[in-house]
């Protein structure tokens, strides 16, 4: 009995989260093993039909968008194994991080690092180089120790640093063109602590200190209204001290009434007028500042149902505070508002030829806000002030990239697209988007 489904969504659209992108696929399936991923992808290569992976859709760019075959990994989602002594685990590709998150809390291990939402689907996180923060850890493609990927022509690669080792470097952040992830086996750590400490100081202060911050603290994650001279600063650091989770009051406070309620509020003032965000914000931020200790991916991650959209790029670390106080110059000219805060984070270099971090230590600058409310004129200026520094962006959020001004960016790009065209030969991995990036030619 096949475990295929065919799915007829309202009138066959598919939409991502945020509501950025859509996209009406002329067929949806949803598959439930590796034989019928294979099978799926050899139907392709053979009709040449074009087929994209759906997740759970929290990419901003159109990555998943076809008017051809979608295919829904979502209930691909079991974890397979976890090694105690390998120190590793390995998941079906639909398989979303939270999950993952609680079988490694049962034998006491844990990823190393992550960002802030815990609902994307592994083979999501790892090919759009989803990353967390700090200087000495990395994000979680890094983390990979091996994979199994389904490519074009439909054959399954065991693929690590000693077995396709070619396949494996590109395929870690592979946007899904390089073939289909099958299964990601991860790297774990011991379990661990992390204790948030939250202060301000003055946006003069950050750019003196933001050395010292990136050296000093394990995890740090900054935040700027653009239109204040105050930046707000989480301080993650990994800890043995006992733990002292929020209360029930405080954690609804943080990530109901203020996360929600009130991000919900800033959005509704930035549509009414957008003179009105940096009054609404101030209200926002009038909580009290949080200090607790928890298991670290309660720490990295908290819930996050406000839809936005966003923008992020990755700049060199020793040019992150130059960028900052360029943006802050030039930002205000656009005549548009960000509706939240610039959201700054610092990440470890690593050797993945498509990552924004590729061979260099890197800070991270987002810029998130309101869909429905003006920002295309503010997403240019701040895309050409970080394209001055060398910016990359990051592969799942908005970019006005093509890929001749992609390719200069990234040393081992013609690697890439060789091995790309070696997996899948009739680009049946490959959409508009897609074919933008790569060849330049939508």
């Amino acid at each position: 009995m096949t475990g295929v489904a065919e799915h007829a969504g309202a009138r066959g659209d598919w939409t991502n989260w945020a509501g950025s992108a859509r996209c009406f696929p002329a067929r949806r399936v949803s598959l439930r093993s590796e034989d019928e991923l294979v099978q799926q992808v050899r139907d392709a290569y053979t009709t040449g039909q074009p087929l994209r992976i759906a997740g759970n859709g929290h990419s901003f760019a159109p990555l998943v968008s076809t008017d051809s075959v979608l295919v829904d990994l979502l209930e691909y989602d079991d974890v397979v194994a976890v090694n105690p002594a390998a120190m590793t685990v390995t998941v079906q590709a639909g398989t979303p991080l939270w999950r993952i998150n609680a079988e490694l809390d049962r034998y006491g291990l844990a990823l190393e690092n992550m960002g802030s939402i815990n609902v994307q689907t592994a083979a999501g996180l790892v090919s759009t180089g989803t990353h967390g923060s700090g200087t000495r850890y990395g994000c979680l493609s890094s983390q990979i120790a091996s994979m199994r990927l389904v490519t074009g022509r439909g054959d399954v690669v065991e693929c690590s640093a000693t077995s396709e080792p070619d396949v494996f470097s590109a395929a870690r952040l592979g946007l899904g063109a390089l073939g289909v992830i099958s299964t990601v086996t991860f790297r774990c750590v011991p379990a661990f602590s992390l204790g948030l400490e939250e202060r301000t100081e003055s946006f003069s202060q950050l750019i003196e200190r933001l050395p010292e911050h990136a050296e000093s603290i394990d995890h740090p994650v900054f935040f700027w209204p653009m239109w204040s001279d105050r930046v707000h600063i989480r301080a993650l650091s990994r800890t043995t001290a006992p733990r002292r989770p929020s209360s029930r009051w405080q954690a609804w406070r943080d990530h109901y009434l203020a996360g929600h309620v009130g991000l919900q509020g800033v959005l509704w003032a930035h549509r009414r007028d957008a003179a009105l965000v940096p009054f609404a914000s101030k209200v926002l931020t009038r909580r009290p500042l949080r200090s607790f200790v928890d298991v670290s991916h309660r720490v990295f991650t908290f819930p996050q149902h406000v839809r936005v959209v966003s923008m992020e790029y990755a700049v060199p670390l020793e040019a992150l505070g130059q960028a900052l106080q360029e943006l802050r110059r030039a930002l205000p000219s656009s005549g548009e508002v960000v509706s939240l805060p610039l959201e700054i984070r610092v990440a470890a270099g690593n050797d993945i030829p498509l990552s924004p971090a590729y061979g260099r230590r890197t800070g991270y600058v987002n810029l998130a806000t309101d869909g429905r409310s003006p920002h295309d004129k503010i997403y240019q200026v701040a895309e050409r002030v970080l394209s001055d520094f060398d910016g990359r962006p990051h592969w799942a959020k908005l970019h006005s990239q093509t890929a001749s001004s992609l390719a200069p960016r990234y040393p081992r790009w013609n690697d890439v697209q060789r091995i790309r065209q070696s997996l899948d030969p009739k680009g049946i991995l490959i959409n508009p988007y897609l074919e933008r990036i790569f060849t330049g030619t939508a």
